[in-house]
């Protein structure tokens, strides 16, 4: 109620009342902005989220350790593949792992509003442990 008396204030113009709609919504997309759990932070990059991942899940981890891990820290759709994996790194440059069995799971970080990163993560694993970790980030939204 308060917001809807603010933007129609009496002898505002269109122009004062459009700009205060924007403001608005820069500061509540600001607001909702939140990212929880000490693995990824807002605007974290790739390389240091790839350390804090390593610090996590160390090589030797058992696939069943490395699974409830990574539920812990926020992941999802966590589940085994046997397919090519692209790892993009910071510069945009990709490489693409051959067809490994792997553990594979996701999460998304709210950075605003409308958009938000997109961590894949693939566990390469060998004996059922891990013995290499993958990392992809993307930005998700319109």
């Amino acid at each position: 109620m308060y917001v809807v008396r603010w933007m129609y204030e009496k002898n505002m113009s269109a122009t004062s009342r459009i700009s205060r709609f924007c403001s608005f919504l820069v500061t509540a997309g600001i607001s909702c902005a939140t990212v929880s759990n000490d693995i990824g932070v807002k605007g974290l990059e790739r390389p240091e989220m790839l350390r804090r991942l390593v610090l996590a899940i160390p090589v030797g981890t058992t696939i069943s350790d490395a699974e409830k891990i990574l539920r812990k820290k926020g992941f999802v759709d966590i589940h085994m593949m046997h397919e090519p994996f692209m790892e993009s790194d910071s510069n945009g440059l990709s490489q693409i792992h051959d067809a490994a069995q792997y553990l594979y799971a996701n999460r998304e970080d709210s950075i605003s509003f409308m958009m938000s990163v997109r961590w894949q993560v693939a566990l390469a694993c060998r004996e059922n442990t891990i013995s290499e970790v993958w990392l992809s980030r993307g930005l998700v939204g319109p």
